[in-house]
């Protein structure tokens, strides 16, 4: 199914940016604010984590509308910004070829930010190699790089032994400089 170009929402004119991998749901964007758009269901839950984020402080967008158009639901954020880190960080890099302090410091704002809000997050639960090492694909790197199976393996040890001493937290999985 093609994408619609364009939506008009409320007036407001929003521009196709992508349509995710990995499930139904379209990004647009206008001048100031992104629009996630798909099914209730899933538009439901992604508000709801949105939400619970942001309860516990995380860096991330208020949820300034939500609503249905034609047989879909949206919700609508504002922009951050129209420059991630990493871009910045580029910028630097080619101009002054170091990154700057005060961007540098702003970021490691935003990481305390995310490391305190992941704190009220600490469960109980117990972490479990298995489960992530399917997570990581473990197996299919395994598969791709079969010379480097024993020095995977290896590492794949001492970084399931270094993460089990840490709390299990909620997290936002698209936490980088992008």
């Amino acid at each position: 199914e093609m994408e619609k170009p364009e939506l008009i929402i409320e007036g407001k004119a929003y521009n196709f940016v992508k349509k995710r991998n990995h499930m139904p749901v379209s990004i647009y964007k206008s001048s100031t604010d992104y629009l996630r758009i798909g099914p209730k269901e899933l538009i439901l839950k992604e508000i709801e984590y949105q939400k619970n984020l942001l309860g516990f402080g995380f860096p991330v967008p208020e949820i300034t509308k939500q609503g249905e158009y034609e047989d879909q639901y949206y919700f609508i954020e504002p922009s951050l910004g129209e420059r991630h880190f990493s871009q910045i960080f580029k910028a630097n890099l080619s101009e002054v070829k170091t990154v700057s302090d005060a961007d540098f410091s702003l970021f490691l704002a935003l990481i305390q930010r995310y490391a305190e809000a992941q704190l009220k997050t600490v469960t109980d639960h117990k972490f479990i190699p298995s489960d992530f090492e399917g997570m990581i694909k473990y197996d299919v790197i395994v598969k791709e790089l079969p010379t480097l199976e024993k020095s995977t393996t290896v590492a794949m040890r001492k970084a399931e032994e270094r993460i089990a001493a840490l709390p299990i937290v909620l997290t936002h999985g698209d936490f980088n400089p992008q």
